[in-house]
């Protein structure tokens, strides 16, 4: 069986409509015959979690007294992987490859994730094939374990551990989803450099929302070549939030207009993509 895709929805600012691409995405992929072991949604939104909202749980079972905001999550996850690599006779060394794979193998991913249902949609069998994984539990503790979270110090000790983290899940699913962190940070970093083989970047069209993508997507493909990762990663601009009643305005910020001092984000990506991935004359038209 061919592995998942991992696809990472990522913008610099907020307020484009990330989440919601990503939920109806997942919607429509449900609907494909050949998706089979399931989609799984995954919110790395750790600071600002919102995909759970878009969707409710499967009914429990009547022995089951966990409240949704106490089910374990992504950060519970890393947590529980964290202390299991660094077990080691109370001191923590590198690790190889195989055991880290070993230890993400043993914690089980399934356990954190949830099947979900779309209410007026529940009883259509092609939409039990979705599966979220929430940000974390929402305790008091929730903000202390994410700001606390040493991912950078995790990838020291084990360089392997998100792309092993990336292979178990293209084992388990379909496609995977991924809501990531906006702006740049640790794991903005993670989510759309190690994890995805395509990276989806919403925007909308003005300058503060492009400002910080070309160089966020020339440092992702460029680690992705000198990496062993075999995967090419493909970028995919979406723009976002377009007022179609507005023509001349769309086609500014589309084209852009020398005399305003708008370069058009069209124009900015045919750039970006020529000299990143060396095309002679990319057209996205």
């Amino acid at each position: 069986m061919e592995p998942g895709k991992i696809i990472t929805f990522y913008s610099y600012k907020g307020g484009t409509g990330r989440t919601m691409a990503l939920a109806n995405i997942a919607c429509l992929l449900a609907e494909r015959d050949d998706c089979k072991r399931g989609i799984l949604m995954i919110d790395w939104d750790l600071e600002a979690p919102g995909l759970h909202r878009f969707f409710v749980p499967q009914k429990y079972s009547p022995s089951d007294n966990v409240r949704e905001d106490q089910f374990p999550g992504l950060i519970d996850l890393w947590l529980e992987l964290k202390e299991a690599l660094e077990k080691t006779e109370g001191k923590t060394v590198r690790k190889s490859k195989q055991q880290v794979q070993d230890e993400i193998r043993r914690i089980n991913i399934r356990q954190y994730s949830r099947q979900i249902s779309l209410d007026s949609l529940s009883n259509d069998n092609k939409y039990r094939k979705l599966f979220l994984m929430r940000a974390g539990q929402f305790s008091p503790e929730y903000s202390g374990k994410v700001s606390r979270f040493p991912w950078e110090d995790l990838f020291r000790i084990s360089p392997w551990v998100y792309s092993a983290f990336a292979e178990e899940l293209m084992d388990l699913f379909d496609y995977i989803l991924i809501d990531s962190r906006t702006g740049i940070t640790d794991t903005s970093g993670i989510c759309t450099m190690i994890m995805p083989e395509k990276l989806v970047v919403v925007f909308t069209p003005n300058s503060q929302s492009l400002t910080g993508v070309p160089d966020l997507i020339s440092r992702a493909v460029n680690y992705r070549k000198v990496s062993d990762d075999l995967r090419p990663l493909v970028v995919y601009p979406l723009p976002s939030r377009i007022e179609n009643s507005e023509e001349a305005l769309k086609n500014v910020w589309r084209f852009g207009n020398q005399d305003e001092g708008i370069q058009g984000y069209q124009n900015q990506f045919e750039k970006l993509f020529k000299s990143t991935y060396d095309l002679e004359n990319p057209d996205l038209s």
